[in-house]
């Protein structure tokens, strides 16, 4: 990659370009250029080479999205851009620095093949999400797409087949209530949730206790569900 340190970010972008396209018509890939440009944009977070590097991918990202969009279940809340937008995002979050430097040398094989990775994996979650909040939103009376492109919340503690307002007429605790809200819906943990309602409790740790509270009983209305 030392190769390439006196181009510029655009003369880059175009070498890599033209490697791309010579890859895709005749199966030959001079990937230095792209490995040049994916070291000043991971390596030493340079965001015009990011730009660059979004751009001559960004298609390939697509298809990834289309392909993994065909093989699970998702409704149509959100488009096509918002799956690319959101893999994009991981790819950069994940491609920090240290990530990128600690495991040189890349190919670009090594670095296609988990961009892919990164990919379906936000697909698959941004579709259990978009499921989830489709139950949710009607009885929040929340909308927009945003919630949907948070982080991922934790892992469900709803017994099956058990919509969300049922879960919340078994909890007659309003602390109970707001822990299920915050950390199942939001994903919030307990030190922000202790933070933002300081007044109900005093820290992280008595949130964490609310919130084992909750899932030991919905856990007994699950077992006395299928016990019956």
């Amino acid at each position: 990659m030392s190769e390439y340190p006196h181009l510029s970010t655009s003369e880059l972008r175009d070498r890599c370009q033209q490697a791309d396209i010579a890859f895709r018509s005749q199966g030959e890939y001079h990937s230095l250029p792209c490995l040049e440009l994916l070291r000043r944009a991971a390596g030493l977070g340079d965001r015009e080479a990011w730009e660059a590097f979004i751009a001559i991918y960004d298609p390939q990202i697509r298809r990834w999205v289309r392909r993994g969009l065909s093989q699970i279940q998702c409704s149509k809340v959100l488009e096509e851009d918002d799956f690319v937008n959101a893999a994009w995002m991981r790819v950069m979050e994940r491609f920090t620095p240290d990530f990128f430097l600690a495991r040189q040398p890349w190919t670009m094989g090594q670095v296609m093949t988990y961009i892919m990775r990164v990919t379906l994996t936000t697909i698959s979650r941004l579709c259990r999400k978009e499921r989830r909040w489709s139950e949710l939103t009607p009885y929040l009376g929340i909308e927009g797409l945003e919630h949907i492109l948070v982080p991922d919340p934790v892992e469900s503690p709803l017994p099956a087949g058990m919509s969300f307002e049922d879960v919340l007429d078994l909890l007659n605790d309003e602390e109970e209530r707001l822990v299920l809200t915050y950390r199942y819906v939001y994903g919030w943990p307990p030190r922000k949730i202790a933070q933002h309602f300081s007044e109900m409790f005093p820290d992280a740790q008595a949130v964490q206790k609310v919130w084992n509270r909750v899932r030991g009983r919905l856990s007994r209305q699950w077992r006395s569900h299928y016990e019956k």
